[in-house]
C-alpha cells in the first residue's frame, strides 16, 4: 500500500475555512476539489511544504479541469499563480484569488491581500502575521487591512 501523500486533516481544514466552501479562483461555484499548487508528481513527494496551506487551493470541477489542463492554460495558470515551479516555495509565489486580486497564501491558511500594489515583500522567513508593500512600506495584516 503506497504512502498518503495528500493534504493532512488540519490542513483539508485550513483550507475548507479559508475558501468558506468557494472556489478561490472564480469564487462562485462550490469549492469540491483540493488542488496542489505546486505539482507532486506521480510518486508523491516527501516536501513537507507541499502538504502546507500555501500550497492549497480550494477549487471547482470547473476551475481545476483549468488548471490542470495541458497547453496554453498551463502558461496562464503558472502566471496567475495556480501552479508553482519545482524550485519556488508556494508562500512566495502570488496567485489571482477570486477574481484576480494578488494575494500570498500562507502556510497556516490565510490569504494576504496588499491593496496598493500587488508586490509584497516576504524576504523574512518569519513574515508571520503581517507583511509589507515595496512601493509604499505600508503594513498588512492576514486579512488585507493596514496595521
Amino acid at each position: 500500500m503506497g504512502r498518503d501523500t495528500g493534504f493532512p486533516r488540519k490542513v483539508r481544514d485550513q483550507l475548507d475555512e479559508r475558501s468558506g466552501g468557494l472556489c478561490e479562483i472564480c469564487g462562485t461555484a462550490d469549492a469540491t476539489q483540493r488542488h496542489h499548487r505546486r505539482p507532486r508528481g506521480s510518486g508523491g513527494t516527501r516536501r513537507t511544504e507541499s502538504n502546507l496551506a500555501a500550497n492549497g487551493l480550494m477549487l471547482c470541477y470547473r476551475c481545476h479541469a483549468f488548471v490542470e489542463k495541458e497547453g496554453r492554460q498551463t502558461r496562464v495558470s503558472y502566471v496567475r499563480g495556480y501552479l508553482v515551479h519545482q524550485g519556488d516555495c508556494p508562500a512566495r509565489v502570488p496567485v489571482h484569488y477570486r477574481g484576480g486580486q494578488v494575494a500570498f497564501l500562507t502556510d497556516d491558511g490565510q490569504v494576504l491581500f496588499c491593496t496598493h500594489d500587488d508586490r509584497l515583500d516576504l524576504t523574512d522567513p518569519a513574515y508571520g502575521d503581517y507583511t509589507q508593500c515595496v512601493d509604499c512600506d505600508t503594513q498588512f495584516t492576514t486579512d488585507g487591512g493596514p496595521l
